[in-house]
């Protein structure tokens, strides 16, 4: 019992925090769009489910602690603004290059990860601004890929990247579904869906190769 307060208790300490830190920044960049007490309330509980997650499935529990906090600032302005700050971008990859390596990830695998995110995105980035004559998607969930691949490795990275488009036409099928009541826009976030692959790619990621090779491998 007391090992489960315990745990209960670090889940809602990290959830304040993580919080504070998410409105804090996010209001920086939001301007004139505060985040209201609402708002607050349902990033609180969103944190409070990732980091009782987290803390169930992870491995390298602070790390990956602080890397959903980042996700998150990044996931609330780019709803908001529909916009990835360049200058927040950079200073993450510098973040997660540290994360790793405290992980224990070589230097070799989180750049081949970084370059994977970079490149995969780019390649759909040209082809989608090819083919729809305007861009599908901004640069900066390239460069935002790019970031997220420094921390998953080369390997977790093509995953996350595939899922990304899973979990985009799950959110599809979801607005499909109850059109009358959600308030659609015509320009969709994509750092969300990018996010919610990275934390299931992060946490799972090994079981999903696992998976994969029982599945489809011979």
């Amino acid at each position: 019992m007391n090992a489960l307060l315990l745990s209960i208790l670090k889940i809602i300490i990290f959830a304040l925090i993580a919080t504070r830190i998410v409105v804090y920044i996010s209001n920086y960049f939001l301007e004139e769009k505060k985040l209201h007490i609402s708002e607050n309330i349902i990033i609180t509980i969103m944190m409070i489910l990732l980091g009782s997650i987290t803390l169930r499935y992870s491995n390298h529990i602070i790390q990956d602690l602080i890397v959903i906090t980042i996700l998150m600032v990044v996931s609330v302005i780019d709803y908001y603004t529909k916009t990835i700050v360049d200058g927040m971008m950079y200073l993450c990859g510098i973040l997660f290059v540290f994360l790793s390596l405290l992980n224990g990830m070589s230097l070799k695998i989180l750049l081949l990860g970084g370059l994977a995110g970079l490149v995969s995105y780019c390649a759909i980035y040209v082809f989608a601004k090819i083919i729809y004559k305007r861009e599908a998607f901004g640069f900066g969930d390239v460069m935002f890929m790019g970031v997220i691949g420094i921390y998953l490795g080369f390997k977790l990275t093509l995953i996350a990247a595939l899922l990304t488009f899973y979990v985009a036409l799950i959110w599809i099928v979801v607005s499909k579904v109850v059109g009358s009541v959600l308030k659609r826009q015509m320009e969709v976030a994509f750092a969300p869906f990018m996010a919610i692959a990275c934390v299931i790619t992060m946490l799972f990621g090994d079981e999903i190769i696992k998976l994969y090779m029982t599945l489809f491998m011979i």
